[in-house]
């Protein structure tokens, strides 16, 4: 079958924005992984709003906007009025309205009906999802401990982020010649930091404070470091592919990367759906920068957020407030990492993966500078 010329000039459009990876990416592999069938699809057959007996409109045009990674929630108590404006709404118990919605996902067809409260807010969550677990990788604990031993003996270092008290576990900051701090403001949601300040861990080994932003790690020399990690940081980036390329540039080859990111199931991103591949490679393309909100998955990380399990948060108010002003606490999960996107990443970036394991919260990664 021949290619139309609006298919072709596709084809050519995805090509060019490759070739603008830079020489930080590898195309070929990037062309790989994007190719790969995409999965957790959700198709919305149907849905609407209105009265049982009455006349009810037609909203599917509107929710298929709230659909992302293969879930689409809106939280219990979501405000209507919010999504459909005003309308006269009978007051008669026996009359209620409701939103009712038919879609198919990754386990068939489901369909929900949803009373509408009498002061226009949703009764229960609208949750359909073709989420998938992530995966689970058990090792022994002291596979983990001899390989850091390994890599970080005597070496010197430097995590975005921190200090972590699970890197603090591990003995890691103890063990190296020196680990230097980087954080993008002197304060931060999770400790306050002096530019240029010695810090001196709890357990012992010390390090500069380096006051940057992690996603350019600007200011900071190549090819410094034998390695470089972060403990719960690079969820909370923008340009998370931007970021790790910073953390390449000041590693020398042969050096290594350390990520710990949160598993899904264990937090309150559990109702969310991993970020694809496409995702954070199209921030990468359009260069956002951690200022660009557009980018940060306000929506998805407010509506998919299971604020149950995030009681700091507070409401759907609070937490919404607290997102606004995500330039200056990186207090979203602007992505939802699991072991194959890190794979996945890693393969386009001519890394990598020599380790990956599951404790608790955490997924570790580490990865080598090819």
């Amino acid at each position: 079958m021949s290619l139309s010329k609006l298919e072709l000039n596709l084809i050519d459009f995805a090509n060019e924005a490759l070739k603008n990876l830079n020489n930080e990416l590898n195309e070929q592999c990037a062309k790989e992984e994007l190719s790969k069938t995409r999965q957790n699809i959700i198709t919305l057959k149907k849905a609407s709003y209105g009265q049982l007996d009455g006349t009810k409109a037609d909203v599917k045009w509107l929710l298929e906007s709230f659909i992302f990674n293969g879930v689409l929630r809106l939280p219990a108590g979501y405000s209507i009025l919010s999504l459909f404006g005003t309308k006269e709404k009978s007051q008669e118990s026996n009359n209620p309205f409701f939103l009712e919605v038919t879609a198919v996902t990754s386990n068939g067809t489901v369909s929900t009906s949803i009373e509408i409260t009498s002061d226009w807010r949703l009764s229960k969550d609208l949750l359909l999802s073709s989420a998938q677990q992530t995966q689970n990788v058990s090792k022994p604990p002291r596979e983990l401990t001899n390989l850091l031993r390994e890599l970080f003996q005597d070496k010197k270092g430097l995590e975005i982020g921190g200090p972590s008290e699970t890197y603090e576990e591990r003995n890691i900051y103890k063990l190296a010649e020196s680990v230097d701090l980087v954080n993008f403001s002197e304060k931060t949601m999770w400790g306050t930091f002096k530019d240029g300040a010695i810090f001196r861990f709890h357990g012992g080994g010390s390090g500069v404070v380096r006051i940057t932003d992690g996603s350019t790690l600007e200011g900071i020399p190549d090819q410094h470091y034998d390695f470089a990690m972060g403990s719960h940081y690079l969820e909370h980036l923008i340009n998370p592919i931007r970021a790790l390329a910073s953390m390449l540039r000041v590693l020398k080859k042969g050096g290594h990367m350390v990520l710990i990111l949160p598993r899904k199931e264990a937090c309150f991103d559990h109702l969310r759906g991993t970020t694809s591949l496409e995702d954070v490679l199209s921030r990468y393309i359009h260069k956002a920068s951690e200022k660009d909100m557009k980018y940060s998955g306000f929506e998805v990380f407010n509506l998919q957020n299971d604020l149950s399990m995030d009681p700091p948060a507070g409401d759907v108010e609070q937490i919404r407030a607290r997102s606004v002003l995500f330039d200056q606490n990186r207090g979203i999960h602007t992505t939802v990492w699991d072991f194959n996107l890190i794979k996945q990443v890693s393969k386009v970036m001519n890394c990598k993966v020599v380790f990956q394991s599951t404790e608790g919260l955490h997924q570790w990664n580490i990865l080598k500078k090819m």
